[in-house]
């Protein structure tokens, strides 16, 4: 039997029939967060591959009736290789008994072929291949086309977009619609829709890209490109079109949609060349690129020379060929190349073109007016090149006279042009010389004549109107420092109203610069510098590593802070910020009377003579001055000219004398400014080595000094040639030299002289205090060593490709070759291609989606369910494509949605609708739905990027649903659907539609058969294939194996309980358990309070901001109890854990948990009034300075260590801060989170807050007055006594009765007997009053009895 490697789906269903047999690529990028799934299908001519012969080549051949006898389920069909259909058919047989399959067969394919009949196979030499291997393999092999000048002759080797049939140079691609320049003769690849991509205009949680397209804020500078333009990420750079030039040998999906400038020459597959290189072809000496490695251009030049070059005044007098050949040879070698011609056979080349005789040979061989094109007009044929030949040609003869064009589309030309013949308009290009040598300026003048031209447009407030090229742009592309009009017209303040208009409009979406309050700046754009005093690189330079991180919040828009200035930057003499506000005369360099100006004790010597580092205690240097030495307080210990160690006065210090060994009384030393790895200064010549050279028993300085040091040393026996040999004669390693520790015992010889590399220590994080300072690192559990799981790794020979010829890499363009049974090769396209060799390209909407789910979904009783998407690409509420996808925690998901074939697409209303499910083994349930319509649905491809977050539907009454539900989208509160009951569909689930038995899925409308959601374990489109990942799989600690889906790599995890993680629920997240003091249960006079927990820390690469390794939320603590806080997916505890208690609604307080400098997995501390971190204002004393605006007041926190003994820390608008063990403030930048919901769930006034983080959302409510409860829906307002006030906080939910407080078991024993008291009292009634009675008393009695029943159910 074969491996499980290659399972193909859609064998025999597929949406239109336009793909089959699709192998799934899956890849995750943890770098970007990206998640992206590609399916590689058959697709052309599907309908004549549904192949009925039962031969599978001479491999073994079973009937479903034979399988069954041989007790064989669908699941080992999957080992074994099978596709998902026939498995699906063959469990449907077993499952149902329909004899109508029983002649359906299995094929049992032999090693290295899969497939319905065994008729595919890949070369590889691995047992076990993946398909990304594969994939990569098949991409890196092929080599860059860009000087094979034969491809040309293969017309398949150029992908082509089929939607749009016009007279062009070559074949569009599809980003060559609505890119500004007019590829096709009459401009049909510009129509005058693409003015939407102009006036389009965002919500205000969005950015708008360059090109026009929306993308959410909170996907802005995350590190992975959204825009097809870049325009989302930095700006392209060298390093980035060389990223994108590698695409010809990569499959990466950002090559499939990038769009290339105005200025640039699309290459079809991602990469971009610059016209101007294009035009004039790169040198190799030149770091530039001007051909495309997949060899698009080639066909580009070839069919460019050989356009129609025989139009005359009367389109009679014919180009010959000599002078054909003469342009050819002046064209360049490239050129003359493609045409098979051998260019040593030119007479005249580029090089010598000026000389007479090729003057001569264009007056004799070529005809008074002709046509000709070269590579400087990428116009073509719209704009076409016109040379003149007479006896008045000048030596510049090779130049062309005129440019001419339709004149309809370019009425800004009208007034420079004049019509020469065949209703063209020319240009007389000896008036515009400039034009030749810059086809950018080509393009820009001709750009104006995509959107045709409406003087109503110039007064719409959503556009930019450029008056010398009558070009209409988005206002949103004025001051981005790309020029759109001729002479640069939207990139200058001119004052006219138009443009300041546009200025005013664009404040909202861009950034304002610190220091011009006019200023403003488009954020994709603040690494080139463009604010007057760069204010804005030196804010967030270094801050926005990583997607989280706060500097990127900042960059997208979305966070807010008066400050982003690390604190430790003010007065440091050197001025870096003015002001927010413009507020007069202050700086980060003000106001510093009180600043402290150095720090004593910390190793490096801020003032000369290094006074600031005597007498410290505890540190390795004073143990060395004053225990070994025994110097006095004014002394630094000193290893003097002649090698013997002593002391030196701080009068000699720092006095530009070197009295002592290497310059350790002249810290820092010149050596260190110069390289801080030498600090030592030779003081002969100068020379400077490193601390390591010291003592090694070789000579580095000229003098040998820095042997004087240790003369002891310098008879080694050949065992401590390589060791620091201490006084004693003890040898160490090297590297415990200068580390910190004395080894050499008594005298720390192997830590003398190491404070001359002491650095001033910038991790402020150094000087805070532990909190808790007796550790209790004893765990609560034993930790468990975690089990490594790796995935198969293939040998670098794994891929094995057997034809000789390369240009066979090539045969499939971007798609995956796959060699059949015939030897025959068979193409696996990506859904952004079709054809037999993937030489079309698709039109298709690329989905990004990340989903932030609610907290209860995360949880372990939770995740026995799995959220699964449903996504449909629908016209008119008619589906014609789907996907479904299993939803990826905090992931960016990337996947395809196809429009049916063949293009173009048919123009209506097109939307792209998504279902939410929860699924477990048993249940398909829906959550909610999203309904999106495609924007600029005329275009060959689309993205929709969204970033939404996950509810539960809304249900609703209006809509008339006969056989379902009304409910809401989420998107579209006031927008309704039907949602349908089993075996019901259409609008108002009026359709009677019997949906296939589907094993406990659900089933919907699709375009030709019905579309399953597949409970876990289960696969196929009706869900009768099983799936059983989970087999012999062992997840640790209680968790619980969950089948996922079997299109990924890892087909299965394991649902952790609380506090464990892992892939095999292996790990134990970190854990803090916090208990409060009496103090400040008395402060919290309520029985309960909400509670996040930040998890910060600090990094070496920006040590002043504190980023949020986790938040959680905590609802409903009691603090009375301990609160037990795991620091989820994470072995350490953070550096800080600060909580943010809410006691009442508004109002909150910030306490410090801990702080800890080691890794710790576990610890206890303890919460008192001390532990609190009030806002600034209410620890500063003095009145006047509480008024000052945050950049002044920051100077005197000094005061408020010094004059709060007790406080830990503070905190303000911009910074959280802490008071170090000297009483100084260490603030870190830091970020306060809105808690404020958007919807509040809560009643009786109470407060939501919400915690959204690593795509999980939770909210909590936040309690007054009398009310209580998780929504603040209960209230002791309303009752004298009763049970549910006294009692009800103090049953813990989904906790077993068992485990509840004793005093909730009493009260339910005495509820108990009062009620078995109750029933057996009326019990003995009914016997009483049955006795034999007059009828007057019966009718008393029966009065009685029944009172009693009603008053003690009543009552009960």
């Amino acid at each position: 039997m074969t491996n499980e490697y290659f399972h193909l789906y859609n064998s025999e269903v597929s949406d239109n029939d336009d793909y089959k047999d699709c192998l799934y690529s899956l890849r995750i990028n943890t770098d970007t967060n990206e998640w992206q799934l590609v399916p590689y299908c058959i697709r052309h001519n599907t309908s004549k591959l549904n192949d009925t012969n039962d031969q599978c080549y001479d491999d073994p051949i079973y009937t479903f009736e034979q399988l069954k006898l041989k007790k064989i389920d669908g699941y080992d069909l999957y080992r074994w290789n099978a596709p998902i259909d026939t498995i699906n058919n063959y469990q449907k047989y077993l499952v149902t008994n329909d004899l109508s399959f029983a002649n359906h067969h299995y094929c049992n394919c032999s090693a290295n072929w899969f497939g319905s009949r065994c008729q595919y196979s890949f070369n590889y030499s691995s047992e076990n291949p993946e398909l990304n291997k594969i994939i990569d393999g098949q991409f890196l092999i092929k080599y860059s086309l860009s000087e094979d000048y034969t491809i040309t002759d293969d017309i398949l080797m150029l992908t082509c977009y089929e939607g749009l049939q016009c007279h062009s140079t070559i074949c569009l691609d599809w980003r060559e619609i609505c890119d500004g320049i007019l590829n096709c003769e009459n401009g049909e690849d510009e129509p005058d829709e693409c003015l939407l991509l102009e006036t389009n205009e965002c919500e205000d949680n969005e950015y708008r890209c360059r090109y026009g397209m929306c993308i959410p804020k909170t996907f802005l500078r995350d590190f992975s490109h959204d825009c097809m333009d870049l325009s989302d990420e930095k700006p392209i750079s060298n390093s980035l079109r060389l990223y994108y030039s590698s695409c010809y040998s990569s499959s990466k999906v950002e090559c499939d949609f990038h769009l290339c400038k105005i200025n640039e020459y699309s290459c079809g597959d991602g990469q971009c060349l610059l016209f101007e290189n294009f035009a004039r072809l790169c040198s190799i000496f030149e770091d530039c690129q001007s051909q495309c490695n997949n060899g698009r251009d080639l066909f580009f030049r070839r069919n460019l020379f050989h356009s129609d070059i025989s139009i005359g005044i009367n389109n009679s007098n014919n180009i010959s060929f000599e002078c054909q050949f003469l342009m050819l040879c002046i064209s360049g070698e490239l050129n003359v190349k493609l045409f098979g011609y051998d260019y040593t056979k030119c007479s005249c080349f580029n090089s010598n073109k000026e000389e007479k005789r090729c003057l001569k040979y264009f007056r004799d061989y070529c005809s008074t007016l002709f046509i000709d094109q070269t590579s400087i007009n990428i116009l073509y044929p719209f704009g076409k090149l016109i040379y003149i030949n007479n006896p008045n040609s000048s030596i510049k003869w090779y130049l062309p006279t005129y440019l001419c064009h339709k004149s309809n589309r370019c009425p800004a030309l009208s007034n420079i042009s004049f019509p020469l013949f065949n209703n063209l308009s020319c240009l007389d290009l000896h008036k515009f010389p400039d034009w030749i040598d810059e086809p950018s300026k080509v393009l820009m003048r001709f750009s104006a004549c995509g959107i045709t031209y409406n003087p109503i447009l110039t007064t719409d407030k959503r556009l930019f109107y450029c008056t010398k090229s009558m070009k209409i742009i988005s206002k949103h592309k004025f001051l981005d420092n790309s020029p759109d009009c001729i002479d640069d017209e939207d990139e200058r303040y001119i004052s006219n109203t138009t443009t300041m208009g546009v200025a005013n409009a664009n404040i909202i979406d861009r950034f304002k610069c610190w220091s011009s309050r006019n200023r403003w700046v488009p954020r994709w754009l603040l690494d080139l510098k463009l604010c007057l005093l760069d204010d804005d690189v030196v804010l967030y330079d270094d801050m926005c590593i990583a997607a989280s991180d706060i500097g990127c919040g900042f960059l997208r828009g979305l966070n807010s802070s008066p400050l982003l200035l690390p604190y430790q930057e003010n007065c440091n003499d050197m001025l870096i910020l003015f002001s927010p506000n413009n507020e007069v005369d202050e700086t980060d360099e003000t106001n510093c009377e009180e600043w402290p100006k150095y720090r004593s004790c910390d190793g490096y010597w801020d003032l000369k003579n290094g006074e600031d580092e005597l007498n410290c205690s505890n540190t390795i240097t004073s143990y060395i001055t004053r225990t070994i030495l025994k110097c006095h307080e004014n002394e630094h210990y000193c290893i003097h000219q002649n090698g013997t160690m002593g002391c030196i006065s701080k009068k000699y210090a720092g006095d530009y004398i070197d009295h002592c060994l290497g310059g350790t009384d002249e810290k820092p030393t010149n050596c260190f400014y110069t390289d801080a790895q030498k600090p030592f200064r030779c003081s002969v010549n100068g020379e400077c080595i490193s601390l390591s050279s010291i003592c090694d028993g070789e000579f580095q300085c000229s003098n040998g000094q820095d042997e004087m040091v240790c003369p002891w040393s310098h008879n080694r026996t050949e065992e401590q040639l390589y060791m620091f040999i201490c006084k004693n004669g003890t040898g160490i390693l090297r590297k415990k030299q200068c580390d910190g520790i004395i080894d050499c015992q008594p005298d720390a010889e192997d830590e003398w002289l190491c404070d001359l590399a002491y650095q001033k220590i910038k991790d402020y994080f150094y000087f805070i205090e532990e909190y808790p300072r007796l550790l209790r690192i004893d765990s609560p559990h034993q930790i468990i060593k975690s089990t490594s799981h790796q995935s198969i790794q293939l040998a670098s020979d794994d891929f094995w490709w057997p034809l000789n010829d390369l240009r066979l890499d090539w045969y499939c363009n971007r798609g995956l070759i796959v060699t059949t049974r015939s030897s025959n090769i068979e193409c696996l396209c990506p859904p952004s291609y079709y054809g037999k060799r993937c030489e079309y390209q698709s039109e298709r909407i690329l989905i990004t989606l990340r989903i932030d789910t609610p907290a209860n979904y995360s949880r372990h009783q939770s995740q026995q369910n799995v959220i699964r998407l449903l996504a449909r690409l629908m016209i008119d509420n008619r589906v014609v494509h789907h996907e479904d996808i299993f939803h990826m925690r905090s992931m960016k998901q990337l996947f395809y949605l196809n429009y049916p074939r063949p293009p173009p697409k048919q123009r209506g209303n097109w939307s792209v609708r998504f279902d939410a499910f929860s699924v477990n083994k048993f249940d398909v349930a829906i959550i909610a739905s999203w309904l999106f319509d495609v924007s600029f649905s005329f275009l060959p491809f689309n993205r929709l990027i969204l970033h939404l977050t996950l509810e539960e539907h809304k249900v609703c009454t209006t809509f008339p649903c006969v056989h379902g539900n009304c409910r809401k989208y989420l998107n579209f509160p006031h927008y309704e659907y039907c949602l349908c009951e089993k075996n019901w569909s259409g609008q108002y689930c009026n359709m009677f539609t019997p949906s296939p038995y589907a094993a406990g899925g659900k089933c919907f409308d699709g375009y030709r058969t019905p579309i399953c959601i597949c409970p876990l374990g289960r696969m196929g489109h009706d869900c009768h294939a099983l799936f059983d990942p989970c087999n012999n799989i062992q997840c640790q600690n209680g968790g619980t194996c969950i089948p996922l889906d079997s299109r990924l790599f890892i087909k299965y995890i394991c649902a952790c309980r609380n506090r464990y993680y892992g892939i095999h629920c292996e790990f134990i997240s970190a854990q803090v358990d916090i208990s409060f003091s009496k103090g400040l249960l008395d402060y919290n006079h309520l029985l309960s309070t909400t509670v996040f927990a930040h998890f910060l820390s600090t990094n070496n690469h920006t040590p002043s901001i504190l980023f949020v390794e986790n938040r959680l939320l905590y609802k409903q603590v009691k603090l009375n109890e301990r609160l037990h806080v795991f620091n989820e997916n994470h072995e350490y505890i953070s550096q800080f854990v600060l909580l943010q208690i809410f006691f009442e609604p508004n109002h909150f307080r910030y306490y410090i948990a801990t702080i800890i400098k080691n890794r710790v997995k576990y610890i206890n501390t303890t919460i008192h009034q001390t532990n609190q971190c009030p806002y600034v204002n209410e620890v500063l004393r003095n009145r006047t300075i509480r008024q000052f605006p945050l950049m002044k007041k920051i100077k005197y926190y000094y005061h408020v260590c010094k004059e709060n003994n007790v406080l830990k820390c503070f905190y303000d608008e911009a910074y959280l801060c802490f008071c170090d063990k000297d009483r100084q403030p260490q603030c870190f930048i830091f970020q306060q989170i809105s808690e404020q919901c958007t919807t509040n769930y809560c009643h009786n006034n109470g407060q939501c807050v919400k915690n959204s983080f690593d795509g999980v959302w939770d909210f909590a409510c936040v309690c007054g007055g009398c009310a209580y409860g998780s929504l603040c829906q209960l209230t002791t307002s309303q009752y004298a006594l009763s049970l549910d006030p006294m009692l009800g906080l103090d049953i813990l939910a989904n906790i077993p009765l068992t485990n509840q407080p004793f005093l909730i078991k009493l009260i339910l024993i005495i509820i108990i007997l009062i009620l078995s008291l109750g029933l057996l009292s009326n019990a003995l009634s009914l016997i009483t009053f049955k006795q034999p009675k007059p009828v007057g008393v019966v009718r008393i009695n029966w009065s009685i009895f029944l009172f009693s029943v009603y008053t003690t159910v009543h009552c009960e």
